[in-house]
């Protein structure tokens, strides 16, 4: 029951709703695959796993993070659990 409710609640959605939004912010236009047999930097980064979407999260919440998006924030988070809560979300949605 309580997974049930955590599905349906408005914070979950909006996670999901955003985690496809920033999926692929920054991607390099190429596969992982390919990043990590050239190990370029960002593949070295991130320790050769799920290099774009890492990447894409990182750039994403570095931004989201910032004093221009405080405003949003405040009205999304309500308290720091909240707020965990909600990067857990993203970063599974976007790695998955």
């Amino acid at each position: 029951e309580a997974l049930r409710q955590q599905l349906f609640e408005p914070l979950t959605h909006f996670g999901i709703i955003f985690s496809a939004l920033v999926h692929d912010v920054g991607h390099p236009g190429c596969s992982n695959a390919l990043l990590v047999s050239k190990n370029d930097d960002l593949a070295l980064k991130y320790r050769m796993r799920s290099v774009a979407e890492q990447n894409s999260i990182d750039m994403v919440w570095h931004t989201f993070m910032g004093d221009a998006y405080k405003e949003l924030r405040s009205a999304i988070f309500t308290n720091e659990q909240e707020l965990r809560h909600f990067r857990k979300l993203v970063v599974h949605c976007v790695i998955a």
